[in-house]
């Protein structure tokens, strides 16, 4: 048996990124939507509450909300099954280097899909992601929520994501990380 230290174990609960550049900017860089057909789309600000939270992911939370530039709410409605993932694609580029999103996904009851959101990084490093994911599933409903991240080596990524499932819902989260010098992500989940 091969035993894996845990945050607990290693008595790590915080993490410390260094940036070296303003966040208040303002998102104008590339967001291509795919296979957005039959999800309902809003732009703007997740939702301001989000139960069961943790405390300290309440307050990363908090914190990314002061500094948002960039929020989107996307439904599934009820009893919909998407027949193709839908992907939303961000590109950090010179122009837009910075990126702190809010991204609430809502599967309404009996409904299935999938989304996958990717980071992207163009043009001369550094630039940074920050966001909170908030992945919501009603019952019976079942959606797969995969974020993927490809940024630069010089690159700064922190991602948090919280998932609340209802009973006999199906909620999955699929991280992948494959880029950055300095990444830090987490995850809660609340079942009902």
């Amino acid at each position: 048996m091969l035993t894996m230290p845990t945050w607990g174990w290693l008595h790590l609960n915080e993490a410390e990124l260094h940036l070296d550049m303003a966040l208040d900017r303002a998102y104008e860089g590339n967001v291509e939507y795919k296979n957005i057909k039959q999800v309902l789309v809003l732009e703007g600000a997740p939702p301001t509450a989000v139960p069961g939270l943790p405390e300290d992911m309440e307050r990363m939370r908090q914190t990314l909300l002061q500094h948002q530039n960039f929020g989107l709410t996307l439904t599934i409605p009820k009893g919909v099954r998407l027949e193709e993932p839908v992907v939303l694609e961000f590109t950090l580029d010179d122009a837009s280097p910075v990126l702190i999103d809010g991204l609430h996904v809502k599967a309404e009851a009996g409904s299935e899909g999938e989304i996958v959101v990717v980071y992207r990084a163009a043009g001369r490093a550094p630039h940074v992601h920050c966001g909170f994911a908030y992945l919501e599933v009603e019952e019976r409903a079942q959606v797969r929520l995969t974020k993927v991240q490809v940024l630069g080596q010089e690159d700064i990524h922190l991602d948090t994501a919280a998932l609340r499932v209802e009973a006999s819902g199906q909620g999955d989260m699929v991280c992948c990380e494959l880029g950055g010098k300095q990444v830090v992500a987490g995850a809660n989940l609340a079942l009902e």
